[in-house]
């Protein structure tokens, strides 16, 4: 049985940061500080991806797990998470309001030129790889901070991209944990929408939840 997404119980949450314009921080090397945490990235074609998901608690974000449709900006974290190491590498679900709030303040917020996703661009990172096998090129290959897709189908990893089972978060449902991951696309409509990577698929499918709190990766030009 799939492990339920309760009420969350915050383990070690990191420190906010509040940096100003542009977050303080830009590239250095391989890596890029984003609100106080450095996170590793790759080129891929012509943007740069960030190869763990956002952990990004930015002042005023709520932690609260009522309403996954709310126009306030919140998150949550899985509550029967293990340790610190693994809630960091999974990071927190974001809702509906917190993605909306982070691309309109996404030149405060976040280092210059970073962002989430849009679907063209999610799209040609698949059309780059090969959408064929896009999932299984881009899905975790071994993961000793959490758990790994189910047995038979761990991806390749063939870039470094990283993507774990990290589940969905609904108030009613279970995560999937340990069998999905679904990343938000920047929000250019007035419906949720993402894309969600299958333990037994090797594409990635487009997806319109109709609620939800999911995980974030960023892009930048390269």
């Amino acid at each position: 049985m799939e492990p339920t997404i309760y009420k969350p119980t915050i383990y070690n949450a990191p420190t906010i940061y509040n940096m100003g314009g542009n977050g303080g921080g830009g590239g250095v090397g391989n890596v890029v500080n984003i609100g106080g945490r450095n996170y590793p990235y790759i080129k891929l074609n012509d943007k740069l991806w960030i190869t763990e998901n956002l952990v990004y608690i930015w002042p005023g974000l709520e932690n609260n797990y009522t309403d996954t449709n709310s126009e306030i900006p919140r998150y949550c974290y899985r509550s029967n998470d293990p340790d610190q190491a693994a809630l960091y590498k999974i990071g927190p679900y974001y809702n509906w309001g917190a993605i909306k709030y982070l691309d309109a303040n996404s030149n405060d917020l976040l280092p210059s030129g970073w962002h989430i996703p849009s679907k063209a661009e999610f799209d040609n990172l698949f059309s780059f790889i090969g959408v064929s096998e896009a999932a299984k090129r881009l899905k975790a290959q071994d993961n000793s901070v959490l758990s790994n897709w189910p047995s038979g189908y761990n991806g390749l990893d063939s870039y470094g991209f990283f993507i774990l089972p990290t589940g969905i978060a609904y108030i009613d449902n279970g995560s999937h944990f340990g069998k999905r991951c679904d990343l938000w696309i920047k929000p250019e409509h007035t419906y949720l929408e993402t894309y969600m990577f299958r333990y037994n698929y090797q594409t990635v499918d487009y997806n319109t939840p109709d609620r939800g709190y999911f995980t974030i990766r960023l892009c930048c030009n390269a």
